[in-house]
């Protein structure tokens, strides 16, 4: 996913983390503006964090490896 982050966010300062429980805590500490993920991932994030949403453009989209899994940003 990193590649297309870079492709379609130039300027986007990458940032990697270990858990998903760093993941929520540097969204909700403003430390990171947003994270790519896949759909599905996503979904279960917004029902557990209602801060976390997703921005309405996708990075991408690929059938490949899942139908119907879409690559997006959120933000928190």
């Amino acid at each position: 996913m990193d590649e297309i982050v870079k492709e379609r966010i130039p300027d986007a300062k990458l940032v990697y983390l270990n858990t998903r429980a760093d993941l929520i805590n540097t969204l909700e500490t403003h430390k990171i503006d947003a994270y790519a993920t896949d759909e599905p991932v996503l979904k279960i994030l917004m029902t557990q964090h209602e801060k976390i949403t997703m921005f309405p453009e996708y990075l991408e989209t690929d059938d490949s490896w899942y139908p119907n899994t879409l690559k997006l940003k959120i933000r928190g």
